[in-house]
């Protein structure tokens, strides 16, 4: 297979980057070659998925690219008759691919309690991911909103503002002109008129919950942050600035990671009978599904 540049981004699924990114991070192995993550695209979630989970459990000797082929040409000799197509994705369907963007798998997640006082909030590790939960995702998905492509076409501080200041509530409440029209603005004139178009109905968002600190270019670290609830809802606040950078931003070298807050997990904690497993299982969906932030799809890694 010829090479190909590996500036390239060929997306996956979030079931199957979240393992790539695992297995990186076990085992201290580079992120897979464009060519590698074309192979994987060529042979549809499932088997891409076996392959890793395979990968996942044994040590690499030599080279994870090595390793994914040679598993890949086990299962589908005839992997190098002909490249991959650079645009092959693992979608359900081609129709899908048509009209919308890729969903983004971010892999960076990181958890806070809300009141608990802790110095540093520390990676929570998701269990089990299935990819059957992450077909059902993408299939309710198959038809993506104008809205939401508009969004997408934003930097990512301007989609999490709106979404922010939505309160949870339905995206479809503007139209993709206006998302489109908000693109070019400086993010103080930004703030202000998506404040003025929404933000400000109390029926939205608390005055309080407003960003207040909107030195947008003083070269501060941006502050995501999700409150997630027990019936599998989650709603947005910030971005918030900050001197400093968070651990996990200095420590991986990564700018867009979203700090979330499990609303109740304090309380339960306080009970002697509680455990991991109780408050787990009220938040399964959002540990099985990740958290959507326009077409980026955030989920916790080991």
């Amino acid at each position: 297979m010829a090479e190909i540049n590996n500036d390239i981004i060929v997306p996956l699924p979030c079931a199957v980057e979240e393992l790539i990114a695992k297995i990186c991070i076990e085992q201290n192995q580079r992120p897979l070659k464009t060519n590698t993550r074309l192979t994987l695209a060529s042979l549809g979630e499932q088997v891409a998925f076996d392959i890793l989970w395979s990968i996942s459990g044994k040590e690499i000797r030599k080279s994870f690219d090595g390793f994914v082929v040679h598993l890949a040409k086990q299962l589908s000799p005839n992997i190098n008759a002909s490249s991959p197509n650079i645009h092959s994705s693992l979608s359900p369907s081609p129709q899908q691919s048509q009209n919308r963007s890729p969903i983004t798998p971010t892999r960076l997640l990181m958890n806070s309690q809300s009141n608990s006082g802790a110095q540093s909030p520390t990676p929570f590790k998701l269990q089990g991911s299935s990819t059957m939960d992450s077909q059902r995702q993408r299939e309710s998905e198959s038809t993506i909103s104008q809205q939401l492509v508009a969004l997408g076409e934003l930097e990512f501080r301007k989609v999490f503002l709106i979404l922010s200041y939505l309160g949870g509530k339905n995206l479809e409440v503007l139209s993709a002109d206006q998302i489109r029209g908000f693109k070019d603005l400086p993010m103080r004139d930004f703030e202000s008129r998506i404040w003025v178009a929404f933000g400000c109905r109390g029926d939205y968002i608390k005055e309080e919950d407003r960003v207040k600190d909107l030195d947008w270019d003083s070269g501060k670290e941006h502050i995501y942050h999700c409150h997630v609830y027990p019936d599998g809802s989650y709603r947005f606040k910030g971005p918030y600035l900050s001197e400093q950078r968070n651990i996990l931003q200095r420590t991986l070298g990564e700018d867009n990671i979203l700090i979330v807050n499990f609303e109740g997990v304090k309380n339960e904690r306080d009970s002697v009978s509680s455990s991991l497993d109780d408050y787990f299982a009220k938040y399964n969906k959002i540990l099985r599904e990740g958290i959507h932030v326009g077409l980026r799809c955030y989920r916790f890694f080991g």
